[in-house]
């Protein structure tokens, strides 16, 4: 099932606010810096027809156009329209708390967040990206949003909820397995959602990705890795597509006699950042083996090296918070209280961070010089790294491991573009291609720090003001949620809020005011249960429901768990699938399983259920494969 979601939230600010030119429109007087041919081409004009390069020439343009579709750019400079090809562009900030003893952790987002990334990195200059982890529903339905010209925001593409080995779920990015065999299934699932890529996991053995990287390829979808154990030479043998951050900490990567006491001695967490660099000998035979496998199969990569910067340097809020302004207030506030990557770290551990810091840039140098695919990356909305302004500082990190500027440019487009399959359409200034352009006020070829201050941008030919993106990024993330929605902030927070509040411990009833306030005031819930004779359907009110719950489950409590939520928005409509199980009693063992087909209404700014159909498990009906946990 596909979602369409349309963000309906803030619909006003995000929404893209034409469709294009009717006519052709002329920016002249520009230097164009091609970064494949190594050139700069003075006094120039790009010809723009709906949504693509139709011509470019020096001096003068085309008398046909009209004039007030003749923009004067004397003395700024045209780049293709750049790429962060690792933009979280859907999570939201880590929030744990505990159900039932357990730990759950959730990193869902909200259109807010959304909304505030998507224009903050068009502000930047960044027309593409590609979203390495995330909701899958929520991603293709920004995609999808975007590319129907619904959403401001830059092209995308996307994968779903990283696949990990993790004791834990985390909603909205991580869903956990415990055998090789859930693999496939999942790589399925999340590719019949509509994802371009899968993530597979640094807890994974090496068994689990040949399997995902098996099952990506019968579904179409490529895939990408962040790895721990499993080397990145293995990664390449066994077919991987891309490989994200410069950090290939594999025991097998180390020379034979420091492996055993690395394993022996290393921390668990973000400590391994720093501890595997200390061990390594990046002239040993391991590394060479490994960079060399990585040419020669062609695997991408993205350094993230800004992610690392703010973590090794994150004692010194000169270099940590120096773009924390232009993050959502919500990560900001995150960041700065509860989760960042260097938690916990002491003073020594920072100078160790620090002192292996030359070894992280050579690497990637090391990576480049081989010819091993790169492109650029910044892991965003990680701790302290920003929408937009941390790909500037990403690219200047590039320059300063000794990648010519030159190449880093063409890491940020023409190479994101080939990565991504989209070399045919975006990443150089041809006729033909989409008009994606960032103007800039100095030479980006020169200094790579005047990627960080556009002047305009050109997203399938549609020019957008940096100063009013801003603004509006601003503006959206001021607005978030409305204050006073409660529980019925978006059609998620509604159905969250009703499996949290249908479930009661013995003895401890319902909060009836709660539950009511989720649903409509006419609502109907029916459920039917498939029989020899016929599927069985039975109908009750929302009081009807909580009456009968009193009277069968209060002694012994309640639990309904979901399984796999799939949202579709229309305005002020929604329909949400819902897989769940259900038991009586303090146990999770489930006492039945059912898909429930709920549909919500917004009004007044809440979004209430105003119905819902639940078909039970039973009778040669069982839940649909990528509705299983």
């Amino acid at each position: 099932m596909r979602t369409t979601f349309k963000y309906s939230l803030l619909a006003a600010l995000l929404a893209t606010p034409t469709v294009g030119a009717a006519e052709p429109s002329a920016y002249f007087g520009l230097t164009l810096i091609d970064p494949v041919e190594e050139t700069r081409t003075a006094d120039s004009y790009i010809v723009v027809d709906r949504g693509r390069i139709v011509a470019i020439g020096r001096g003068e343009p085309p008398a046909t156009i009209a004039p007030a579709r003749r923009h004067d750019f004397r003395g700024r400079y045209a780049l293709p329209g750049l790429f962060d090809t690792h933009a979280h562009i859907s999570i939201g900030p880590l929030v744990a708390r505990r159900v039932d003893g357990r730990p759950v952790f959730d990193s869902r987002g909200n259109d807010s967040i959304t909304g505030h990334a998507a224009l903050m990195l068009l502000a930047h200059g960044v027309t593409t990206i590609r979203d390495p982890g995330g909701e899958a529903s929520r991603l293709v339905a920004y995609r999808d949003a975007v590319a129907a010209g619904d959403l401001t925001g830059p092209e995308a593409r996307v994968t779903g909820e990283i696949i990990h080995r993790s004791p834990f779920p985390v909603e909205g990015l991580i869903v956990p397995i415990t055998d090789t065999s859930q693999v496939p299934a999942l790589v399925r699932g999340q590719a019949e959602t509509g994802v371009d890529f899968v993530k597979l996991y640094e807890g994974l053995t090496p068994d689990d990705l040949a399997a995902g990287i098996a099952e990506a390829r019968r579904a179409g979808v490529g895939t990408i890795a962040h790895l721990s154990d499993v080397s990145w030479t293995r990664a390449a043998e066994l077919g991987i597509d891309a490989l994200v951050h410069a950090i290939p900490i594999s025991p097998d990567l180390l020379p034979a006699e420091r492996r055993a006491a690395y394993v022996a001695s290393r921390r668990a967490g973000s400590y391994a950042f720093f501890e595997w660099y200390e061990q390594a000998d990046l002239d040993a035979p391991e590394i060479g083996e490994m960079i060399r496998a990585l040419a020669r199969r062609r695997v991408h990569f993205d350094a993230t090296m800004i992610a690392f910067q703010v973590a090794f340097w994150g004692d010194d809020s000169t270099v940590r918070d120096r773009d924390l302004p232009a993050a959502h207030p919500a990560f900001a506030e995150s960041w700065r209280t509860r989760f960042r990557f260097d938690l916990g770290w002491q003073p020594s551990d920072y100078a160790r961070a620090k002192a292996v810091w030359p070894k992280v840039l050579r690497l990637v140098r090391m990576l480049y010089e081989a010819g091993v695919p790169m492109t650029i990356g910044t892991d965003m909305n990680n701790p302290f790294v920003v929408p937009g302004a941390s790909l500037a500082r990403e690219m200047q990190l590039h320059a300063q491991a000794g990648i010519p500027n030159w190449a880093v440019l063409r890491m940020a487009t023409s190479e994101a573009a080939r990565a991504l399959g989209m070399a045919q359409r975006t990443g150089r200034l041809r006729p033909g291609l989409e008009a994606d352009i960032v103007f800039l006020s100095a030479d980006p070829s020169v200094d790579l720090a005047a990627v960080a201050a556009p002047v305009g941008v050109l997203a399938d030919g549609r020019f957008h003001d940096p100063a009013v993106l801003r603004a509006r990024a601003a503006a959206v993330a001021a607005h978030g949620p409305a204050a006073d929605c409660g529980d019925n902030c978006t059609p998620d927070s509604t159905i969250a809020a009703l499996y949290d509040g249908v479930s009661a411990a013995p003895g401890a009833g319902w909060d009836r005011p709660r539950l009511r306030a989720l649903f409509h005031s006419d609502a109907r819930l029916v459920a039917a249960v498939p029989a020899s004779s016929g599927t069985v359907a039975s109908s009750l009110t929302v009081d009807g429901l909580l009456d009968s719950m009193e009277l069968h489950y209060r002694a012994t409590g309640f639990i309904e768990r979901e399984y796999r939520r799939d949202v579709r928005v229309f305005g002020d409509l929604a329909s949400v699938y819902s897989s769940f199980h259900a038991s009586a009693g303090a146990g999770d063992q489930p006492s039945m399983r059912g898909l429930n087909h709920f549909q919500l209404l917004r009004t007044g700014g809440r979004w209430r259920i105003v119905s819902n159909l639940s078909l039970i498990e039973g009778n040669g009906w069982a839940l649909p494969p990528r509705f299983e946990p």
